[in-house]
C-alpha cells in the first residue's frame, strides 16, 4: 500500500488512508460499508497518532495544524492531551506552539 502522509489533521489523514486501502485492498470493497468505515478509521487514527509520537520523538517539529488536531482529540492538558504527551524529548516537536483560545 502506498505510504500515506500522516502531517497532516487527523480527518485528512482518516480519508486518504480509507481510499488507500480501499484501492490497495479491494476486498474491503466487499464490506458494508458501516463495517468498512468503521474498521479502516480506527486504523487509521491509530498509525496517525503512533507515527506523530514516532516523529516527535525523534526531535522533528510538528506543523501547527497537526498539534491541533491533536489538541482537539485528546485536549491540551490531561492524560494523552498535548502537554502530557509531547514531553521530555518530543517535547522540541512542538516548540512555540500555542492553543487555539491563546492565539492572537
Amino acid at each position: 500500500m502506498e505510504t500515506v502522509n500522516f502531517l497532516v489533521p487527523v480527518g485528512d489523514f482518516v480519508r486518504s488512508h480509507i481510499q488507500a486501502s480501499v484501492t490497495a485492498y479491494p476486498k474491503y470493497l466487499d464490506w458494508p460499508m458501516d463495517k468498512k468505515i468503521s474498521y479502516l478509521s480506527d486504523r487509521a487514527v491509530t498509525k496517525w497518532r503512533d507515527s506523530i509520537i514516532d516523529y516527535a520523538m525523534a526531535g522533528n517539529p510538528l506543523p501547527v495544524n497537526v498539534i491541533d488536531s491533536w489538541a482537539d482529540m485528546y485536549g491540551v492538558t490531561g492524560y494523552g492531551g498535548v502537554l502530557h504527551t509531547f514531553r521530555g524529548t518530543a517535547e522540541r516537536a512542538i516548540r512555540g506552539w500555542m492553543p487555539k483560545d491563546l492565539r492572537d
